[in-house]
């Protein structure tokens, strides 16, 4: 039987301590509604708010300082456009991982923060523990989105792949010239 072998990025804890949480800013204008936040995750045992802000400067300056692994955030902030903070923030620190949260319509807003290098898009109408499972499915690699945008998208995709097969099995007329040099139409 052959051991495993452990990797340079395995952490080994010993007995009675517990493994590194995974570290998060939250970027929330409303401070209500981001120290409720604040408060749900730290009460998991695998998450830690590293830091809180309400605005896209100080949240630069809170990512280049604390190092977390992910940033939670609001779509809509007070100033500044969100969707090329999260553009320039991807190219600066393409490893940070992202979770938007908003109020907006999912099925409009997910694929613009996706192309903008979000991970995740959850709304704010969600249950507290889709949060949770959103920030782990994307601490896993995986992307997130709710149950009913992603059964829309693959059924749209098995739309559009039904639709480019009976394009393709379609007949086409094209002219031919036959043995006898006049030009004849044909099924192809």
């Amino acid at each position: 039987m052959e051991i495993p072998k452990a990797h340079p990025t395995d952490s080994i804890v010993p007995p009675g301590k517990h493994a590194a949480k995974t570290r998060i800013v939250v970027l929330e204008e409303h401070p209500l509604l981001r120290h409720g936040i604040a408060h749900l995750l730290n009460s998991q045992e695998d998450m830690i708010v590293c830091g809180e802000t309400d605005n896209i400067r100080d949240a630069r300056h809170k990512i280049q300082e604390l190092k977390p692994h992910l940033l939670l955030t609001a779509l809509r902030l007070g100033t500044g456009d969100s969707l090329e903070f999260l553009k320039a923030l991807k190219s600066e620190r393409p490893a940070l991982l992202i979770l938007v949260y908003s109020a907006f319509e999912e099925t409009i807003f997910a694929e613009r923060t996706f192309r903008a290098g979000a991970e995740g898009y959850v709304m704010k109408k969600a249950p507290k523990e889709e949060l949770l499972t959103a920030i782990r499915e994307i601490l896993c690699g995986n992307i997130y989105v709710s149950h009913d945008v992603a059964m829309r998208a693959f059924k749209k995709s098995l739309e559009t792949r039904s639709e480019q097969q009976q394009r393709s099995a379609r007949p086409t007329i094209g002219i031919e010239s036959c043995p006898t040099g006049r030009r004849t139409s044909s099924f192809c």
